[in-house]
């Protein structure tokens, strides 16, 4: 069982909000804290519980991954059909 552990996100991958969202989603399970710095969030995970210990900080960066990708699709240029010449 880990105890404790971190996982850093670099902020040129990872979007800071999208990982604030995956703390608040798993925040049932450890006791979660953040650091943010300049070029990257570190989370640090703490008392994680038993059942789930092992993958917890896989799954935190798979959510804080899939977070990122759905904002950066949010906030894309929409595209644009191509028109056929009438």
């Amino acid at each position: 069982m880990v105890e404790t552990g971190s996982v850093r996100f670099h902020r040129s991958l990872y979007d800071v909000d999208a990982v604030r969202a995956a703390v608040v989603a798993f925040a049932d399970l450890a006791k979660l804290s953040l650091v943010e710095s300049e070029h990257e969030v570190l989370l640090s995970i703490e008392q994680p519980h038993p059942q789930v210990a092992a993958m917890l900080a896989d799954e935190i960066g798979n959510y804080a991954l899939a977070e990122t990708i759905a904002r950066s699709r949010d906030t894309a240029a929409p595209v644009t059909e191509k028109k056929e010449p009438s």
